[in-house]
């Protein structure tokens, strides 16, 4: 029941930031890349009372851990959770390096990912996450090249970020 609020909660501005934070807290030995994505959003929804993009970036760390590893399909936190996981935590994390203010950081992970990545659909929402992130980091020409990549994918003109950018 805990993971389902948890993972459900993560964008309400209405809950306790002390209760989300004890709750949370629970999870921290946790492999469940669900759960641990679902905090990391928690922590990183710029909007929300819960706001620290550092701790964000811990736990989105944590799951690209597990992830990796497959530690939760190994340890039974969550046997599906480390499929296809890989690219929602990549985005989140150069988000979060972003806020945090490693932008070359973030862009050099962003790189290696959108290399190695062999969908569509994961070059797409890396893509659109390293734009942004060049996007609110103000290098503008950056920031272009990388929306020009995720348009030439295919995505039919909807890119998140996409209409804010071309109206500044």
């Amino acid at each position: 029941m805990a993971a389902v609020w948890l993972e459900r909660m993560a964008f309400d501005t209405l809950v306790p930031a002390g209760t989300f934070q004890h709750a949370s807290e629970a999870w921290v030995g946790s492999h469940n890349v669900d759960i641990l994505l679902a905090i990391s959003h928690a922590y990183g929804y710029e909007k929300g009372p819960l706001y620290r993009p550092q701790e964000a970036l811990r736990w989105c760390e944590r799951a690209e851990q597990s992830s990796k590893s497959l530690s939760s399909f190994y340890s039974g936190d969550n046997i599906w959770g480390s499929m296809d996981r890989l690219p929602n935590i990549i985005a989140q994390k150069i988000y979060l390096l972003g806020k945090c203010g490693r932008t070359e950081e973030a862009a050099a992970i962003g790189t290696s990912a959108l290399r190695d990545s062999k969908q569509i659909r994961d070059k797409q929402e890396i893509g659109g996450a390293l734009a942004n992130m060049y996007f609110e980091a103000g290098r503008t020409e950056d920031a272009k090249r990388a929306y020009g990549e995720v348009l030439s994918l295919g995505t039919g003109g909807d890119v998140s970020g996409l209409k804010e950018f071309y109206e500044k």
